[in-house]
């Protein structure tokens, strides 16, 4: 994985395995906090959420995103289809 020097600031959401932390983020990022492993699969608990690996920071910082589910998406469509206020 030459490539991922390439990229100074990394971005980890949910993996698979914990080996897979450290090859996404940087050696011992697993170690100093960054368990993207363990990051449920459950979307209203574990979706949006990820750790982030600056290149000036060496301690991974968790982060989340905002999740809007399809029902949102829904709501939203009929609501501007109908002439409501979104």
């Amino acid at each position: 994985m030459n490539l991922r020097n390439l990229f100074p600031d990394r971005i980890a959401l949910r993996l698979g395995e914990p080996g897979q932390v450290d090859m996404v983020l940087a050696s011992g990022a697993r170690d100093r906090g960054a368990t993207a492993d363990l990051i449920s699969a459950d979307p209203k608990t574990g979706a949006g959420v990820g750790y982030v690996k600056r290149e000036a920071h060496p301690e991974p910082v968790r982060v989340r995103a905002a999740f809007v589910s399809d029902a949102d998406i829904d709501t939203m469509v009929r609501d501007v289809a109908a002439g409501g206020a979104a």
